[in-house]
Protein backbone atom coordinates (compact mmCIF):
# COMPACT_ATOMS: atom_id res chain seq x y z
CA UNK A 1 0.00 0.00 0.00
CA UNK A 2 2.86 2.36 0.88
CA UNK A 3 4.51 1.69 -2.48
CA UNK A 4 1.31 2.50 -4.37
CA UNK A 5 0.87 5.79 -2.52
CA UNK A 6 4.54 6.69 -3.08
CA UNK A 7 4.22 5.84 -6.77
CA UNK A 8 1.04 7.94 -7.10
CA UNK A 9 2.63 10.92 -5.32
CA UNK A 10 5.69 10.66 -7.56
CA UNK A 11 3.46 10.66 -10.65
CA UNK A 12 1.58 13.73 -9.40
CA UNK A 13 4.89 15.50 -8.71
CA UNK A 14 6.19 14.72 -12.22
CA UNK A 15 2.97 15.93 -13.87
CA UNK A 16 3.11 19.12 -11.79
CA UNK A 17 6.70 19.75 -12.87
CA UNK A 18 5.73 19.26 -16.53
CA UNK A 19 2.92 21.82 -16.23
CA UNK A 20 5.33 24.25 -14.56
CA UNK A 21 7.87 23.90 -17.38
CA UNK A 22 5.22 24.25 -20.08
CA UNK A 23 3.75 27.37 -18.47
CA UNK A 24 7.20 29.01 -18.45
CA UNK A 25 7.45 28.58 -22.22
CA UNK A 26 5.75 31.93 -22.91
CA UNK A 27 8.64 34.02 -21.60
CA UNK A 28 11.76 35.14 -23.40
CA UNK A 29 15.08 36.09 -21.87
CA UNK A 30 18.23 37.68 -23.15
CA UNK A 31 19.21 40.03 -25.95
CA UNK A 32 17.81 39.52 -29.45
CA UNK A 33 19.45 41.58 -32.19
CA UNK A 34 17.45 42.70 -35.20
CA UNK A 35 18.22 44.65 -38.35
CA UNK A 36 16.87 47.94 -36.96
CA UNK A 37 15.97 47.35 -33.33
CA UNK A 38 17.42 45.17 -30.58
CA UNK A 39 15.10 43.67 -27.97
CA UNK A 40 16.22 42.61 -24.49
CA UNK A 41 13.74 40.41 -22.61
CA UNK A 42 13.66 39.74 -18.89
CA UNK A 43 10.57 38.15 -17.35
CA UNK A 44 7.59 40.06 -18.74
CA UNK A 45 9.69 43.18 -19.40
CA UNK A 46 11.37 44.25 -22.63
CA UNK A 47 13.80 47.01 -23.54
CA UNK A 48 13.94 48.08 -27.19
CA UNK A 49 17.05 49.90 -28.32
CA UNK A 50 18.03 51.74 -31.47
CA UNK A 51 21.57 53.08 -31.18
CA UNK A 52 21.77 54.96 -27.87
CA UNK A 53 17.98 55.30 -27.50
CA UNK A 54 16.16 52.88 -25.21
CA UNK A 55 12.45 52.36 -24.63
CA UNK A 56 11.15 50.17 -21.80
CA UNK A 57 7.92 48.24 -21.79
CA UNK A 58 6.24 44.90 -21.28
CA UNK A 59 5.24 42.10 -23.61
CA UNK A 60 2.81 39.21 -23.62
CA UNK A 61 2.84 36.00 -25.67
CA UNK A 62 -0.50 34.25 -26.15
CA UNK A 63 -1.75 31.21 -28.03
CA UNK A 64 -5.01 31.35 -29.97
CA UNK A 65 -7.47 28.47 -30.39
CA UNK A 66 -5.53 27.19 -33.42
CA UNK A 67 -2.31 26.98 -31.39
CA UNK A 68 -0.71 29.94 -33.19
CA UNK A 69 1.27 32.34 -31.02
CA UNK A 70 0.94 36.12 -30.98
CA UNK A 71 3.02 38.72 -29.18
CA UNK A 72 1.94 42.19 -28.08
CA UNK A 73 4.05 44.99 -26.67
CA UNK A 74 3.22 47.91 -24.39
CA UNK A 75 5.94 50.57 -24.44
CA UNK A 76 5.86 53.72 -22.36
CA UNK A 77 7.81 56.77 -23.53
CA UNK A 78 8.25 59.34 -20.79
CA UNK A 79 9.68 62.03 -23.07
CA UNK A 80 7.45 64.73 -24.50
CA UNK A 81 8.78 64.39 -28.04
CA UNK A 82 8.46 61.23 -30.10
CA UNK A 83 11.89 59.73 -30.62
CA UNK A 84 13.02 57.84 -33.71
CA UNK A 85 12.88 54.67 -31.62
CA UNK A 86 9.27 55.31 -30.60
CA UNK A 87 8.34 55.91 -34.25
CA UNK A 88 10.06 52.67 -35.30
CA UNK A 89 8.30 50.76 -32.50
CA UNK A 90 4.94 52.20 -33.56
CA UNK A 91 5.53 50.97 -37.11
CA UNK A 92 7.02 47.55 -36.36
CA UNK A 93 5.66 46.35 -33.04
CA UNK A 94 2.11 47.60 -32.51
CA UNK A 95 -0.94 45.42 -31.92
CA UNK A 96 -1.06 41.64 -31.65
CA UNK A 97 1.53 40.25 -34.03
CA UNK A 98 2.17 36.71 -35.21
CA UNK A 99 5.10 35.26 -33.29
CA UNK A 100 7.35 32.28 -33.94
CA UNK A 101 10.48 30.93 -32.35
CA UNK A 102 13.05 28.58 -33.85
CA UNK A 103 13.30 25.14 -32.28
CA UNK A 104 16.70 25.95 -30.80
CA UNK A 105 15.35 29.23 -29.35
CA UNK A 106 18.04 31.33 -31.03
CA UNK A 107 15.80 33.15 -33.52
CA UNK A 108 12.39 34.78 -33.14
CA UNK A 109 10.20 36.24 -35.86
CA UNK A 110 7.66 38.93 -35.07
CA UNK A 111 5.03 39.54 -37.73
CA UNK A 112 4.30 37.63 -40.90
CA UNK A 113 5.37 37.65 -44.50
CA UNK A 114 8.71 37.98 -46.22
CA UNK A 115 9.55 41.28 -44.52
CA UNK A 116 8.72 40.13 -40.97
CA UNK A 117 11.55 41.19 -38.64
CA UNK A 118 13.79 38.40 -37.38
CA UNK A 119 15.78 38.71 -34.19
CA UNK A 120 18.79 36.56 -33.28
CA UNK A 121 19.71 35.78 -29.68
CA UNK A 122 23.15 36.92 -28.55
Amino acid sequence: MKKIITLMLSAVLIVGMMFTLVSCGNKLSGLYEGTLIDLEFSGSKVVASLGDEKLEGTYKIEKDDDGKKTISFDFVDTSEESSSLEKAIDELLKGKLPFSESEDGKTITIGSGVLAPKFTKK
